[in-house]
Formats: C-alpha cells, structure tokens, sequence
C-alpha cells in the first residue's frame, strides 16, 4: 500500500463541513426513525401471543434483540468510522424497513429469535453512526445543545409512534409492521439527503482502536450513564405495575409516559444551552443525583397523580443528563473514532438497561420499596464512582 500524500488522512474536527442542513435533515430522518420503531415495537408481545408465543417466548425474543445491540454497537461504529457515515445509515435504515416486512411471513415461533436479533442488529448499525455523525457536523462547545435536539427527536417518536401504531393495531394486529416499513423507509428517503462527508480515517492507516483503552477512557461517563439507563430498565419492568396497583387505568400509565417525554421535547434546546455553559459532567450528575432522590420517594407515594407530576418534574430536570454525557463522549473521542467510541458507550449503557430490567423486576417480587431504592443505591454508587475516577486522569488515559 502506498504511503504518499494521495491518502486521506485524518482532520481535525473543525475543518470538517458543517452544513446546517445535514444536522436538521439527520434529526427530522432520527424522528421518523424512532416514529417506526414505536410504531411496532410496544404491540410485538400482543403480536406474538397472537401467534402462539407464551411470556417466555415473549421475553426471549425481546432479549434476543437487546443482545444484537450489545454485541453490534461497537463494530456498528467501527464501520462508520471506516467507511462514512451516510452509507452505513442508509444501508441501515433501509435493511430495517425490509426486516419489518418479515415479521408479515408465515414463520414458525422460534424463528421470532433470529428475525428479532437481525432487526435490532440493523438498528445497532444506525444509532452510534448518527450519533457520530451529530459530532461531525457540530463543533465541541455546542454538542449539549446538539444531541438535547437528536434526544428531542426521539422523544418526538415515543409520543407519537405509539399512539400510531395502537389505532393501527386496533384495526389489524400486523398492520403495525407494514406501517413501521413504511415510516423507516420514508426516513430512508430523507436521509439521501445528508451530504457525503469527508472520511475521517482512510482504511488501513489508522490501526483499530483497542475497546479496552477506550472503556478507560470513558469509564467516568459510564460510570453516570449506566445508572441511569439501570433505572429506565426498572421502570420498564416494574412502572406499569406499580401505578396500576396505586389504581391507575392503562390510560394513565400510558400518560405518565408522555408527560415524563414531554418536557425533554419542549426544553430541549433551551436547557442544552444550560448544559453547554455548566458543563457536561455536572450537568449529568446532577440528573443522576434526581433520579436516585426521586426513586428513594417512589414507594411512598399513594396518588397516581402526584406521581405522574413528580414524572413531568423528573423528565425536565434529567432530560440535561444524557446529552450531556454523549456530548462529553463526543469529546474524549480519539480522532478518527468517533463511530466506534459512541458505540461502545452505547453497548455499556444497553447492557446496564437490560440488568436494570431483570434485577428492577426481580426486587420487585419482594416489595416496591426493593425495586426502587435499589435503582436509587445503583445510582448513589455511579455516582461516587464516576466522580471519583474522573478525578484520577492517570486511570483513564490510554
């Protein structure tokens, strides 16, 4: 292989372009992604006991797509960074929307486990590159305002995607897969729209990235997020259980989850700006600090009403926390690594979402007051841990 200049070689960041329009098209294509995904994924279970499938079945397959995303994030982000980010988005995104299809055929019960890990596997290719991709398009001061915006999209589709995808399965169980086809491959049309930016890395000169170096490195950031994402898998166990044992209707649990979204919708930008100028690693331990504070409170409160306020409360004062912390990751990137850096972080906080799922659960056997104040004692320990190996630089440097 040559050496010479004809290369490509690596850029700084703030040489790349930066068109304003690729950062808005990547978020309305995100918002749509994340339409499609809700769109179908709240019905799979009612989908598959309709096909035969008992709550084991149910819970292997959900687990079976969890498992593609910890395994694929890392090389999903390998691959970007090696071949560029529009093409491993566009293949994505189009593979997602075929998969769905595939949900439509007449397949036998076990084979829910391998199309499940295929499909999640493919949406494991977008999720780190687009992130990667809000980096390259964004400089380093502003990313807290940037991904406060990528996360608002998100939120856009929670809202939205369910309430969609539930007046389709009203109508026919398996329309919400036609459906979220359609939405993802309307996003994939949008997003040929991003522009063909410069590579980071040309292939064969940069050696791969050791992930265990770059665990180091990110290890303070973890240490905050995966808590975190702990407690998001508790109250995906145990939340709709919990409010409906206060006597709350589905209706209203159903609430409590968009009005926990909304204020991350509406505030975004404006709080992204907060974080921009307090800076990312406190911003995201105070968010850290209020999950664990609220969940101390949870188990004591009797009124489904005040704990859907105390969800708005939690909503606007964690919705900071997360795109702070990807901002912050963003930032400890090596050069030329964005893509594979964001994956790994993104497969540390995947896997802790599905341990916050099981054990959250399995406390809850035992009582409310187990189930919550373990996510609060969870999150009392990232937080002592992540402060305390930030203030250790000689622990985290390659």
């Amino acid at each position: 292989m040559s050496t010479g200049s004809s290369l490509p070689t690596a850029r700084p960041e703030n040489q790349i372009p930066s068109p304003p329009r690729a950062f808005w098209i990547l978020l309305a294509g995100n918002g749509l992604i994340e339409t499609g995904v809700q769109f179908f994924f709240p019905i799979l279970p009612l989908f598959l006991r309709a096909r035969g499938g008992g709550s084991l079945l149910v819970g292997a397959v959900i687990a079976s797509g969890v498992l593609a995303k910890i395994l694929l994030y890392y090389p999903a982000g390998s691959l970007s960074d090696r071949f560029g980010r529009r093409p491993v988005v566009l293949f994505a995104m189009g593979a997602y929307a075929l998969l769905s299809l595939c949900y439509l055929l007449p397949l036998p019960l076990f084979a829910y486990l391998g199309l499940r890990f295929l499909h999640a596997g493919v949406a494991a290719l977008y999720y780190p590159t687009a992130v990667a991709m809000v980096a390259d398009l964004t400089p380093a001061a502003g990313r807290g305002t940037a991904y406060g915006r990528l996360r608002a999209t998100e939120m856009t589709g929670i809202l939205l995607g369910p309430v969609l995808g539930g007046a389709a399965a009203g109508l026919r169980l398996d329309a919400v897969f036609l459906g979220s086809a359609l939405i993802c491959a309307l996003a994939t049309a949008l997003l040929l729209g991003l522009p063909r930016l410069p590579h980071l890395v040309a292939a064969g000169i940069a050696p791969p990235a050791n992930p265990w170096v770059l665990l180091r490195r990110l290890l303070p950031l973890v240490a905050l997020g995966a808590p975190i994402y702990y407690a998001f898998g508790t109250y995906e166990a145990v939340w709709p259980l919990y409010l409906t044992g206060r006597g709350a209707t589905t209706f209203l649990v159903g609430l409590s989850y968009a009005t926990y979204a909304l204020p991350v919708l509406l505030l975004n930008a404006f709080l992204g700006r907060i974080v921009d100028r307090l800076g990312h690693f406190r911003a995201a331990a105070a968010a850290l600090m209020t999950h664990g504070g609220l969940n101390i409170a949870y188990p004591f409160l009797a009124s489904v009403w005040v704990l859907i306020g105390i969800g708005v409360v939690e909503g606007t004062l964690t919705s900071v926390g997360l795109p702070a912390l990807t901002a912050e990751v963003s930032r400890r990137a090596p050069e030329g690594r964005q893509g594979r850096t964001q994956g790994l972080y993104e497969a540390a906080l995947t896997a802790a979402n599905g341990l916050g799922a099981v054990a959250g659960g399995g406390l809850y056997t035992i009582g409310p007051v187990a189930a919550f104040w373990g996510t609060a004692a969870v999150c009392a320990v990232g937080l002592v841990v992540g402060t305390w190996v930030r203030q250790r630089p000689a622990t985290i440097r390659p």
